[in-house]
């Protein structure tokens, strides 16, 4: 396609590659068949509404204002640059990886029913939107503003995250956030909305928003405290908070949190102070501390060695009781 100006509709059909040797500005939908073997490379300074691409292997859109994506099938890899936002107004079904550029000033929405195969990375973006009929797999992204991603399965990573906002995970009921990259760095609340288990890692401190899942929580900040002034934490299963900076605090005494397995503490940089609140009974799990430990729940028992350096101040509910009988 060579330098045009379509004020209409513009559909391309192919039985080979497409691809733009000169400008497109087209004002209505783009149409785009390539068949699922052939790329789609249009990647000059072009100006789209909508793209649908009804058939292509590896797709590169660039455009110079936002775009729409439309209804999209596409086999291989699909590489979107704008210098305005990027929304879907249709269902994008990507096997390959995704990757979207924004700026850091323009909003992603990728918010309809939409699948992809691969990792979704982002390149750049403000507040970032991305919704999964299946698992989703995020790539190394940099994103400014907030994060909010829903899947029906898992949400993993496979490339460290930098997330300046909030970040919202919702996966499928069965399914777990493993978001494990050394590299990750979660700027705001972290919060979860769903699930099973959960593991999380911060390059810096790590501010838990409300967390909501019925299996474990492994929480770690290499080089900063963990608070939870974000929201309340319920947690089905064993929670584990592990602060590895030399005396780092964990602070988890959101008025609304209820542990109802073990809780333990850990930090390889000799942790400092914990301060842990539960609406219900508190089991600690092995806890070792060159600080203080302050404790307040219904109840408070042990399933683990307790090795405090400070003081230690335990407040149980009136009717109940402590029991700190480890050996």
């Amino acid at each position: 396609l060579g330098a045009s100006t379509v004020s209409g509709v513009l559909t391309v059909t192919s039985n080979g590659a497409i691809t733009d040797s000169g400008v497109l500005a087209v004002t209505g939908q783009t149409n785009l068949t390539a068949g699922a073997a052939n790329n789609i490379t249009l990647d000059n300074a072009n100006n789209f509404s909508t793209v649908a691409v009804a058939s292509g292997n590896n797709v590169t859109l660039n455009d110079t204002n936002g775009i729409i994506l439309g209804g999209s099938t596409i086999s291989g890899n699909l590489v979107v640059t704008a210098a305005g936002t990027i929304t879907d107004s249709g269902n994008v079904a990507v096997t390959g990886t995704t990757s979207l550029t924004a700026g850091g000033a323009n909003d992603i929405t990728l918010n309809n029913a939409n699948n992809f195969g691969g990792a979704v990375s982002v390149v750049s973006g403000n507040n970032v939107t991305l919704n999964d009929t299946n698992a989703i797999d995020l790539g190394a992204s940099t994103v400014s503003g907030n994060l909010v991603v829903t899947a029906a399965g898992a949400i993993s990573d496979s490339g460290a995250l930098a997330v300046t906002g909030t970040t919202t995970l919702t996966p499928g009921a069965a399914n777990s956030v493993v978001l494990d990259q050394a590299g990750n760095d979660f700027t705001g609340a972290f919060s979860v909305t769903n699930g099973t288990n959960v593991t999380v890692v911060d390059a810096s401190g790590l501010n838990l928003g409300p967390i909501a899942i019925t299996g474990n929580l492994l929480a770690t900040a290499t080089t900063g405290d963990i608070t939870n002034t974000g929201g309340a934490l319920t947690i089905g299963g064993n929670s584990t908070f592990t602060a590895d900076a030399a005396a780092a605090s964990i602070t988890v005494n959101n008025a609304g949190n209820n542990f109802t397995g073990t809780v333990g503490f850990a930090g390889a940089g000799g942790l400092a102070n914990v301060t842990v609140l539960d609406t219900t009974a508190l089991d600690l799990g092995a806890t070792t501390l060159t600080g203080n430990l302050v404790v307040t729940a219904a109840g408070i028992t042990d399933s683990g060695d307790l090795v405090v350096g400070g003081t230690t101040t335990l407040t149980p509910g009136a009717a109940n009781s402590v029991v700190l009988d480890q050996a």
